[in-house]
């Protein structure tokens, strides 16, 4: 028994049911840019927070040194050098490193970020 829908209602309904499909993934695919893009912010500021906080203690620390080298050991000044040579030669080792300490792991973190919901839609597909 044949359809009794014309073939011009058929390509009509099929349409509609397209455009909503696209409409569809489109706001997906923005709330899962969202996502990561908010997910990397946080990641961001964290690790600014992180960096600023220990900046603060080291300060704190060098001063706190100097003042007692230079009460206990010698003058002021000599225990601002000693903290100077130690940042410096901390500086180069940092350096020297800067690949395998900074740059891999925030790829990698970056990375999970960005890829994670990808890993588990392929899965579930």
């Amino acid at each position: 028994m044949k359809n009794s829908t014309p073939l011009a209602e058929n390509i009509s309904e099929l349409t509609e049911i397209m455009k909503k499909y696209i409409a569809a993934r489109m706001d997906l695919i923005k709330v899962t840019l969202l996502e990561k893009v908010t997910r990397s912010g946080t990641y961001f500021f964290s690790f600014t927070v992180i960096i600023f906080i220990v900046f603060a203690v080291l300060l704190l620390l060098t001063f706190a040194f100097s003042f007692w080298y230079g009460e206990n050991v010698g003058e002021i000044y000599g225990g601002f050098l000693i903290a100077a040579g130690f940042y410096l030669i901390l500086g180069i080792i940092l350096y020297l490193l800067r690949g395998p300490i900074f740059s891999n792991n925030i790829i990698k973190n970056l990375a999970s970020i960005i890829f994670a919901e990808n890993e588990e839609e392929e899965k579930t597909t």
